[in-house]
């Protein structure tokens, strides 16, 4: 027999349960009937879980510039990068950043196509 505490959630009429493809009456998913409990292992009881996210990138920076001047100035370029990341997130942020090192200390440049 299952026992359910006093707050997990009835099928209502209104339910995210109540599906088009289903029967007006009942969760599509765990086929309790409305007022019923949903059944333990119905998919549309959920529950938020909480992810802790670090972010790794490379960002190419001005070959003179000091490891300090980059811990100051990197983070506007990293926030950037994972600007097109957050219209997703709920809440508050949670991207951790923090400075990991240099990657390549071979001095580069870019050129510019001839076309």
């Amino acid at each position: 027999m299952n026992t359910f505490s006093k707050d997990w959630p009835l099928v209502d009429p209104f339910d995210d349960g109540i599906r088009p493809a289903g029967a007006p009456d009942r969760c599509f998913y765990c086929w309790q009937k409305v007022g019923e409990p949903h059944r333990r292992d119905c998919v549309v009881v959920k529950k938020l879980v909480r992810f802790r996210v670090t972010v790794e990138v490379d960002i190419t920076f001005p070959h003179s510039w000091t490891e300090e001047e980059i811990r100051s100035d990197c983070y506007e370029d990293v926030m950037n990068m994972v600007d097109e990341f957050r219209y997703r997130l709920e809440g508050p942020d949670p991207f951790s950043i923090e400075y990991i090192g240099i990657v390549d200390k071979t001095p580069r440049r870019e050129l510019r196509n001839a076309n």
